[in-house]
């Protein structure tokens, strides 16, 4: 299930950050029918060559692009503006090796016609993306660029938020820990903190129970 979280920028918590529009750079195009557009049987069109480098430039070169194909598509970026005509087929073809231009256009006619960019792309960048495209495997793509659902992260970090339903878990970071093991005092700020975590749900909390490293924290002290 996609999840984020909306108050901070870490990227655990937001793995879905930077993936989407990669991916929707790559289908929007030639597939507008993925996000709700028309796709008109036998009429091709290709990216625009800033938004063709997008995706881009997180490809691998090798086996994929010409001999300097790729650095020739980031100066027809850097150079191209909103009055910049898309490329036709026969531009993308001068830039991309006929065994590779030949699988992209079939892959973009299949039901999954992320599986193209997925498997060409730089270790890097994979690794990143493929949170993102495993969504795209289960739900279809709109489930990747659509606003998830479902925020995760700390008590912190939601402050000031709400939800209809929380699902609050009760173990303890670090520091937490070490205030409730210290005075008694000290056991009064994490009650606060869970006092606030509880108080972010306006129709239901659900309480989880603790993980086996923390089950021996007695919280009846």
């Amino acid at each position: 299930m996609p999840f984020h979280n909306p108050f901070v920028s870490r990227g655990d918590w937001n793995p879905l950050r930077g993936g989407p529009e990669i991916v929707r750079a790559f289908l929007e195009t030639p597939r507008p029918d993925l996000f709700g557009g028309e796709l008109i049987e036998g009429f091709e069109r290709w990216w625009h060559p800033k938004t063709m480098w997008k995706w881009a430039q997180h490809i691998r070169a090798a086996g994929v692009f010409v001999r300097g194909g790729k650095e020739i598509l980031r100066g027809r970026a850097e150079e191209s503006n909103k009055n910049t005509h898309g490329l036709d087929v026969e531009e993308v073809r001068e830039l991309i090796e006929p065994a590779a231009f030949e699988a992209m256009v079939e892959c973009l006619k299949t039901d999954k016609p992320w599986e193209w960019l997925r498997a060409n792309l730089l270790p890097e960048p994979r690794k990143k993306m493929e949170y993102g495209f495993q969504i795209c495997d289960r739900s279809g793509v709109r489930a990747l660029t659509d606003k998830p659902k479902v925020v995760i992260g700390t008590i912190h970090s939601v402050k000031g938020a709400e939800a209809e339903v929380v699902y609050l878990s009760p173990d303890l970071s670090r520091k937490g820990y070490e205030e409730w093991m210290g005075f008694p005092e000290q056991r009064d700020v994490v009650r606060r903190v869970f006092y606030v975590g509880m108080t972010r749900s306006s129709e239901r909390l659900v309480l989880l129970g603790r993980s086996e490293k923390q089950a021996f924290i007695e919280w009846d002290a």
